[in-house]
C-alpha cells in the first residue's frame, strides 16, 4: 500500500514538473511573440491614430475652402468697387 502511495506521490510530483515547464515554455514563447510582432500591432494602433487625425485634417482643410471662397468673392466685390471709386476720381480730375 505504501508503495502505491509514494508512485502515486511520484507521479503527481512528475505532472506538477511537467506543468510547470510547459506553462513556462509557453510563457517564454508568449513574451516572444509579443515582442516580435508587438511593432504590427503598434502599427496598426498608430494606422488608426493617423487615420483619424487625417480625417479632422481633411475637415479643416474643406472649412478652409469654403470660408476661402467666401471672402474671395467679398474682396473680388471690393476690387470692384474700387476700381469704379479710381476710374470717378480719374474723371473727376
Amino acid at each position: 500500500m505504501e508503495i502505491i502511495q509514494i508512485i502515486i506521490f511520484i507521479v503527481l510530483l512528475a505532472v506538477i514538473f511537467i506543468t510547470i515547464f510547459l506553462l513556462l515554455k509557453s510563457s517564454t514563447k508568449n513574451k516572444y511573440y509579443e515582442e516580435k510582432y508587438s511593432k504590427i500591432i503598434n502599427i496598426d494602433q498608430e494606422t488608426e491614430k493617423l487615420n483619424n487625425e487625417k480625417g479632422k485634417i481633411e475637415k479643416t482643410i474643406d472649412e478652409l475652402r469654403t470660408s476661402y471662397r467666401e471672402k474671395k468673392k467679398i474682396f473680388d466685390k471690393l476690387v470692384e468697387q474700387a476700381a469704379i471709386y479710381n476710374e470717378e476720381i480719374e474723371l473727376a480730375e
